[in-house]
């Protein structure tokens, strides 16, 4: 059995917009299977408990320009989901990590009037990679990731509108280089990391019906992400990680940024 609790603050900027987050988690998990060998191979898998709350402020600069607020409204998006994940890690390191999480989710919005909205997703991800030492115990390691997800939003009003249900299908394409410091094994440590990947989502587009009209607002479809990251092995059943990222739109005029901060509790 293990515990995880991680949180990150998200900003983003896109034309005269921009969106602040902050995301917490809790995960708690159980090994259904476990399987190590002397050469370092091993494989797991379990299911997941995963609780989750995100805030989300948005602004819009251009408001400025008919002397109105720049607030466009909040949103506070409350989730509580169950999957389940399976993790192959070969003697060499290479790994596939696969994972399922199926979410309920309750969002509040505010403006000048409040509303909420329910819904429920459901997603898998399938990840690969393989590390090469390139110097001493340094390591460059190419990766690549699909996540592919389904997601339904229940029909809301609002002050003066209605907002017609969502059914949504969407995936994400990653593939990028991570390269970072070899440690040994079973021993306390600290693994400093640089990353970039290349990210692009595919599928349907966030189109919202208002009545019954249309709109689909422009979406990030392809960006750069770059960062830096720690983690640190604390013992046998503590570990420690944070991570920085900066993206920029390929797609839209725009950047962001997301900082992580997590830790990882074994309770066998």
């Amino acid at each position: 059995t293990w515990g995880l609790l991680g949180g990150s603050h998200n900003a983003d900027v896109t034309d005269t917009r921009y969106r602040a987050s902050n995301i917490w988690f809790a995960q708690i998990g159980r090994d259904l299977f476990q399987e190590e060998k002397p050469d370092g191979e091993h494989r797991r898998a379990g299911v997941i408990v995963t609780l989750g709350n995100q805030t989300t402020d948005t602004k819009d600069s251009a408001l400025r320009l008919i002397g109105q607020a720049l607030s466009t409204g909040n949103i506070s998006t409350a989730s509580a989901g169950i999957g389940g994940y399976y993790s192959a890690v070969t003697s060499e390191g290479g790994y596939l990590n696969v994972v399922n999480q199926n979410t309920f989710y309750r969002e509040d919005l505010s403006e000048k009037r409040n509303a909420a909205q329910k819904g429920y997703g459901s997603t898998l991800s399938v990840e690969i990679g393989k590390p090469y030492r390139v110097a001493d115990n340094w390591r460059l390691e190419p990766q690549a990731q699909f996540v592919a997800q389904h997601l339904h939003l229940d029909s809301f009003n609002t002050l003066s509108q209605r907002i017609q249900p969502i059914d949504q299908n969407s995936g994400q394409v990653r593939g990028g280089l991570r390269i970072f410091r070899q440690t040994e094994r079973n021993t306390s440590s600290l693994t400093p990391y640089f990353h970039i990947d290349l990210v692009g989502n595919v599928g349907d587009k966030s189109a919202v019906t208002i009545n019954t009209v249309e709109i689909e607002p422009p979406t990030t479809e392809r960006w750069v992400q770059d960062g830096v990251g720690l983690t640190a092995t604390l013992s046998k059943r503590v570990a420690f990680f944070s991570d920085i990222t900066h993206y920029r739109n390929l797609s839209l005029p725009g950047m962001g940024y997301q900082g992580q901060l997590g830790i990882n509790v074994s309770f066998r």
